[in-house]
């Protein structure tokens, strides 16, 4: 069930979406379709926006992005570089101080093949309300 969220913590989240879905739109083009889910446990929320930025240049080259995809194949350097290069600029340091403020981990990353993820997982966001360790009350 969704937990009821103070307004800083509601406007946190939804400059984070703002940002990743801009973000999705800027960087992948045209055609590009993203994924938001929201997770929520009794204490907590996971936010995660994924799109498929490298389909869709695929699909606007007139390409199949199956075919793309099956016909690419990822060498250990771009695996390599998925795993260990975390992506810079103003909106993701943004979105990651948002993420902290609420005592939240942020990760983003380019999906090989595929396009860039972002999350923010808030594991405590019932209790929290951006100072870290003060407890809001409730159970």
């Amino acid at each position: 069930d969704r937990i009821d969220l103070k307004q800083g913590a509601e406007l946190a989240i939804y400059r984070i979406l703002q940002e990743a879905l801009a973000n999705a739109l800027a960087h992948g083009g045209e055609g590009t379709e993203a994924l938001v889910s929201f997770t929520w446990n009794d204490t907590g929320l996971e936010i995660v926006v994924a799109d498929d930025g490298a389909r869709a240049a695929a699909r606007a080259e007139g390409l199949d992005p199956d075919e793309v995809a099956r016909e690419r194949v990822s060498t250990q350097e771009d695996d390599l570089a998925a795993l260990t290069q975390a992506p810079s600029g103003r909106g993701i340091t943004e979105m990651r101080e948002r993420t902290e403020l609420f005592g939240g981990v942020f990760t983003a990353g380019t999906v090989p093949g595929v396009g860039f993820s972002v999350s923010a997982i808030f594991p405590a966001l019932k209790y929290h309300n951006g100072v870290h360790g003060v407890k809001l009350g409730g159970s």
